[in-house]
């Protein structure tokens, strides 16, 4: 049986169109394990000027809207709590989740947003309600970091301790198939090898920036060029568990 959907958004039908009566947003999900890159990702879509208001904070760049459901959804275990991953459970049926999703497009459509973008790792558990619930408006980039460094990275967090390889190699398996059956026009893969390699950083914009069809101003790519640069600083001087 399906649990109470959540009242946090509830529309009437009239607002599933945007202001100038189109009946689809640019939502674009950005895909990524825990550690993968994804918040840095994240981070320079918000500085090349794409819509992911409002935020839970401006680290980890995951909405205060959905992440909390995602959560919900997937039964995360609270980090550092002495609780871990030992196996991944849907907490909310597919049928209530299809539902907030398209009531939570709808409300940005009816506030006039045309492009806007999330981010949570387990966004991968509910990649295909975002299709079902968005049809072709949904588009993915996935921060690829191979799955060894992902683990190692988790690891260094101590958030779930021994649940590190369960959790990311879970969401490995879900990743991949799903990316390789997207149509090319609907995906884009950034390796975070790639975005924070500086010789590199500049072309990965500007790749983002065209999958997106976005026109950054040079201020903006240099903005997002120095979050990058100050996101491997942080990642480099991060305290290691243990």
């Amino acid at each position: 049986m399906c649990s109470v959907v959540s009242e946090s958004v509830v529309l009437d039908h009239s607002m599933t169109k945007s202001k100038d009566n189109s009946t689809e947003i640019d939502l674009i999900a950005i895909l990524g394990l825990y550690n993968s890159g994804s918040s840095a990702l994240s981070g320079v879509l918000y500085y090349l000027g794409v819509d992911m208001e409002p935020l839970e904070n401006y680290r980890s760049y995951e909405s205060a809207e959905l992440s909390p459901r995602l959560r919900e959804w997937w039964c995360e275990p609270t980090p550092r709590m002495g609780l871990s991953w030992s196996e991944l459970k849907e907490g909310v049926c597919k049928e209530d989740r299809i539902y907030f999703l398209k009531q939570w497009i709808g409300s940005k459509m009816g506030a006039g947003v045309k492009q806007v973008a999330i981010k949570h790792p387990l966004l991968l558990w509910s990649a295909d309600d975002l299709l079902e619930a968005c049809g072709t408006g949904a588009r993915f980039i996935w921060s690829y970091r191979p799955l060894k460094e992902s683990i190692d990275k988790l690891t260094e967090r101590a958030w779930w301790p021994g649940g590190e390889r369960f959790i990311q190699t879970a969401l490995w398996n879900k990743v991949k198939p799903f990316v390789e059956r997207l149509g090319e026009n609907r995906k884009l893969i950034i390796a975070y090898n790639d975005m924070t390699d500086e010789t590199k950083t500049f072309d990965r914009l500007n790749q983002i920036s065209e999958y997106l069809r976005i026109s950054p101003t040079e201020k903006q790519k240099m903005d997002a060029f120095n979050y990058i640069r100050k996101s491997v600083r942080i990642e480099k001087s991060a305290p290691r568990a243990g």
